[in-house]
């Protein structure tokens, strides 16, 4: 081999190392790897470590979004696939039109993993459970956390804010939630959370003119009187 035929060679393994570090080629080995650890790891803890790979440190949102759509094809065991609805639902709207398209698309897996491929009505099954959780506005916890009554109380302030709004805008209070949750995405774009982060509905009554009671599931419910704002209790 001549001397100058050599020299092309190492400039082009040079380039080749620039140009896979400069377009994130290790950021697709990672992807890769991630995906293999989930789909075919041993057992539920290594599918858990690989899930929280995927956000710790988070992959960019194409290669997570990318991933999550490909997971969906298989059954990687009913903790780790829950954990895995969890991640999908906390990316919200920004998953929401790829979740449509896949629902809408062949089943694709890979030959190797043919034995755990789910089929088309086992994984819009799955899919369908995302789209609903993402258009209530709730994430599909895994693992219930150890803050959620707080953060359901949160939706609560949120919905009075709504509500007092209907009632100065309409006259009047509005029938039910659903009704309010139409109301405030047309006049902010805002979406506001109806149903409560583990699945049960906040439960809304209109007292009158100037009273109404929310309740989140069956407990902690909140009497809220617009004439005392800061007033709490069961009615």
């Amino acid at each position: 081999m001549g001397k100058l035929n050599v020299k092309l060679i190492i400039l082009f393994a040079s380039f080749m190392q620039i140009f896979y570090c400069g377009t994130g080629y290790p950021q697709i080995s990672k992807v890769i790897q991630i995906r293999d650890n989930i789909i075919g790891g041993d057992g539920p803890y290594e599918g858990f470590e690989a899930i929280r790979a995927i956000e710790n440190p988070p992959l960019k949102t194409e290669e997570r979004i990318n991933l999550y759509m490909e997971l969906l094809n298989y059954y990687i065991g009913e903790a780790t696939g829950e954990m895995l609805h969890e991640q999908i639902t906390r990316m919200g709207d920004k998953v929401l039109p790829f979740l449509v398209e896949k629902k809408n698309s062949p089943v694709k897996c890979e030959e190797k993993y043919k034995s755990i491929c789910l089929s088309m009505e086992e994984r819009n099954r799955e899919i369908n459970g995302s789209i609903s959780a993402i258009k209530e506005g709730t994430i599909s916890y895994a693992v219930l956390p150890d803050n959620l009554k707080i953060e359901a109380e949160g939706n609560l302030k949120i919905i009075r804010i709504f509500l007092r709004d209907f009632e100065k805008q309409k006259g009047s209070f509005p029938k039910d939630l659903n009704v309010l949750r139409e109301y405030e995405w047309n006049q902010y774009g805002y979406k506001l959370t109806i149903v409560n982060p583990w699945g049960q509905p906040f439960k809304y009554l209109a007292k009158g003119k100037d009273k109404y009671t929310l309740e989140v599931g069956r407990k902690y419910p909140e009497v809220l009187n617009p004439e005392y704002p800061d007033w709490k209790g069961i009615p």
